[in-house]
């Protein structure tokens, strides 16, 4: 296929060298296409999956259930690689759970489980992380000594 000058020029990017940068220009109908294109949005959605049940207190070296969801709107699949840490109020980070799950586009999954409160008394924070994508969610839980 073969196009015309107009063609070409319709569609040409023009790169300028300025002063050692470039500079990209793109015609005024390159413009309005991507102006009015919808774009798709990609994001990836992590929350608690029921937050009205997430605790305030837990006794020390108690199992606590966690169940969080990874909603994949990134508009292709994608793996997800997630940590949960307890980090009490000193700053020291206790890894408790490393792991992933793979989605396809829009699916959505609800990961559950099982930690171990570490030892100690005070307050501390559960936290459930998408390293990859640099988002987090977390909890304050307040450790008491066992009976």
């Amino acid at each position: 296929m073969r196009l015309t000058k107009p063609q070409l020029l319709a569609w040409a990017v023009a790169i300028l060298v300025v002063g050692g940068a470039i500079v990209i220009s793109i015609t005024q109908r390159q413009q309005a296409t991507l102006a009015t294109t919808r774009q798709p949005e990609r994001l990836t959605e992590l929350f608690f999956a029921d937050p009205t049940h997430i605790p305030s207190k837990v006794v020390e070296d108690q199992q606590l259930t966690v169940s969080f969801v990874i909603h994949n709107l990134e508009a292709q699949n994608k793996t997800y690689p997630y940590k949960i840490t307890f980090t009490d109020t000193h700053g020291a980070v206790t890894p408790l759970i490393d792991g992933s799950v793979t989605l396809a586009n829009t699916a959505a999954r609800t990961v559950t489980k099982q930690i171990t409160v570490p030892s100690g008394d005070g307050r501390g924070e559960i936290s459930v992380e998408l390293p990859t994508k640099q988002q987090s969610i977390h909890f304050w839980v307040e450790r008491q000594a066992a009976e």
